[in-house]
């Protein structure tokens, strides 16, 4: 890796190779040489996790058939993979639909679900039902308010150690 050009330290490198190695091989992407690509044919694409992710929240009469069939290949990987990808679109839909009644059935599949995270997430949420179910019914969302403090914030963060409350409180109002 130093020969390519690398110059972090491998304390950086162990736990991204930890991750790797625990990962099935399906879900790696293949490395090939140049020579190796350009003898063959092209080999079909890794996925992209973030991609993947955004395919699968999408409405699923708004994908194309390629993104479709992307979706299908990946959940043929692995019967975790699948349950995820159902789990994540029936609570899309749930969140669109503001379908406040198939909440605790999703919770139940949720938390029997073999995915620790899905587990997790559900357990969180059955903590705060009454919150969550208000969520999905009331109109009101304090999503303008969220993004006042995320901003302020963020001037904050850049301001940190550079000058007082007045030139905070100029900055705030200057950008609105």
């Amino acid at each position: 890796m130093r020969a390519k050009g690398y110059t972090g330290s491998a304390s950086s490198v162990r736990p991204y190779l930890a991750l790797l190695r625990q990962a099935p091989q399906e879900l790696l992407p293949t490395i090939s040489s140049k020579r190796k690509a350009s003898a063959k044919k092209p080999e079909e694409h890794a996925f992209c996790v973030r991609r993947l992710i955004w395919l699968v929240l999408r409405r699923p009469e708004q994908l194309k058939s390629e993104q479709a069939q992307e979706v299908l290949r990946a959940s043929t990987l692995h019967p975790d993979v699948a349950q995820a990808f159902h789990l994540a679109q029936a609570f899309a839909k749930m969140l669109r639909e503001r379908a406040v009644e198939a909440l605790p059935a999703w919770l139940t599949c949720a938390r029997s679900s073999a995915i620790p995270e899905f587990v997790q997430l559900a357990n969180g949420m059955q903590r705060d039902l009454a919150a969550i179910e208000a969520a999905f019914c009331r109109p009101e969302s304090n999503g303008q308010t969220e993004g006042k403090v995320n901003k302020l914030k963020t001037i904050k963060r850049h301001m940190y150690g550079r000058a007082k409350f007045d030139l905070l409180r100029q900055r705030m109002l200057l950008c609105g």
